[in-house]
């Protein structure tokens, strides 16, 4: 009880880069005594802006998918931001369990700006958090 279950956060240092992202995640999600964050069981959505586009991934382990589903919760927050959106379909994570989804919106020529488009998706990420699932 008074544990953390849902999070967003970004990350610099993938620069954007999506399969960096996707490792970052599966680092947070590893075990502290494997020198990962610990976080399997906090069902996240973690940013990441560069140049070229913003990269998300979304992790909701097994014990959460009742709470949230993945592939909505990742739709509802690329639909806030909109411009042109690369995502796969959900996947099962390798470091955590549950299940795993990816994304990423271009930048789109100037477009859209990857470091406000993370503002508009954090936001909206929380906002679906607090809309959609049970209290």
């Amino acid at each position: 009880e008074g544990a953390v279950e849902f999070a967003c956060a970004s990350a610099s240092a993938p620069g954007g880069d999506l399969s960096l992202l996707e490792r970052c995640v599966g680092k947070m999600n590893l075990g502290s005594a494997s020198g990962g964050g610990g976080a399997a069981e906090v069902a996240k959505m973690v940013f990441s802006a560069g140049a070229e586009q913003l990269s998300l991934v979304t992790h909701v382990p097994e014990s959460k998918r009742r709470g949230v589903d993945a592939a909505a919760w990742t739709r509802a927050v690329l639909a806030a931001i909109g411009g042109k959106v690369m995502c796969s379909a959900p996947q099962p994570a390798p470091l955590g369990g549950g299940s795993i989804v990816l994304a990423a919106v271009s930048a789109d020529g100037g477009e859209h700006e990857p470091d406000a488009d993370m503002a508009l998706g954090l936001a909206a990420a929380a906002r679906f958090l607090e809309e959609d699932t049970p209290a």
